[in-house]
């Protein structure tokens, strides 16, 4: 009986203790978990830590680089505004180039003018003394035969000359400067198309170039060659002019009418022809020109 208590006694005790020890596992079990959450819960503070820290950093960076960026803005502007001043400066140095031109510009013009005037007075003081006077002057002092007979046809013909040259020349300055801004219209006009056509027309331009002087060259040929034939014209109207005194004189049809056929060649001074036979008219009219005063060694060379 006492043994069977015993055994019972036992029996409890190894139960009793077997749930402690049950009991003591599961706390401890319970203190591990608590502890591994402790852990986790350190090592989460410690990434929230560090990624404070780097929230902090990545603050300052972006602080510097903004004032890095408002300290280049400044230099931008600090450069702009250098810019601004040199621009400044370069536009006031063109306004003043620009004034040196024109003060240059108005002196060349000064200059050329006085050198017209130099060239106006030595042409003034190259004319021959006394100075031709004009027609209607030269008329109304009625001078002797003898003395202004060759004087007086030159001086008609110089001033009837002068005045008709200086009539065309001012016509053709006119046609000058109207023909000069009509090219620049057209200047302009072909140099747009120039550069469209550039390397198109490049070898027909040297080749007008070439002809461009050859004409140039024989333009001076004809020049010359119509200088020549002006002066001849000119001397040799001394002869006409003697041929139609001597014909009105002794009334010889034939010797004028052959004159005015003569005369009809040279178109360009018909006119002047015309009025050289009025004058002459009146002339002989008048018993100023006689046989013994015109040159009658003209008719056997006519």
């Amino acid at each position: 009986m006492l043994i069977r208590l015993f055994s019972l006694l036992l029996v409890l005790l190894q139960q009793q203790l077997l749930q402690l020890l049950l009991l003591l596992l599961v706390r401890l079990l319970l203190l591990l978990l608590l502890l591994l959450l402790i852990l986790l819960l350190l090592l989460l503070l410690l990434l929230l830590l560090l990624l404070l820290l780097l929230l902090l950093l990545l603050l300052l960076l972006l602080l510097l680089l903004l004032l890095l960026l408002l300290l280049l803005l400044l230099l931008l502007l600090l450069l702009l505004l250098l810019l601004l001043l040199l621009l400044l400066l370069l536009l006031l140095l063109l306004l003043l180039l620009l004034l040196l031109l024109l003060l240059l510009l108005l002196l060349l013009l000064l200059l050329l003018l006085l050198l017209l005037l130099l060239l106006l007075l030595l042409l003034l003081l190259l004319l021959p003394l006394p100075l031709p006077l004009p027609l209607p002057l030269l008329l109304l002092l009625r001078l002797r035969q003898y003395d202004y007979n060759y004087d007086y046809y030159f001086y008609y013909y110089y001033y009837n000359y002068y005045y008709y040259y200086y009539y065309y020349y001012y016509y053709y300055y006119y046609y000058y400067y109207y023909y000069y801004y009509y090219y620049y219209y057209y200047y302009y006009y072909y140099y747009y198309y120039y550069y469209y056509y550039y390397y198109y027309y490049y070898y027909y331009y040297y080749y007008y170039y070439y002809y461009y002087y050859y004409y140039y060259y024989y333009y001076y040929y004809y020049y010359y060659y119509y200088y020549y034939y002006y002066y001849y014209y000119y001397y040799y109207y001394y002869y006409y002019y003697s041929r139609i005194c001597l014909a009105i004189h002794l009334n010889n049809t034939s010797i004028f009418n052959s004159f005015r056929m003569r005369s009809n060649h040279d178109n360009a001074r018909f006119k002047m022809n015309v009025i050289w036979i009025i004058l002459s008219v009146s002339k002989c009219a008048n018993n100023e020109i006689t046989c013994d005063t015109c040159d009658t060694s003209y008719t056997s060379s006519y």
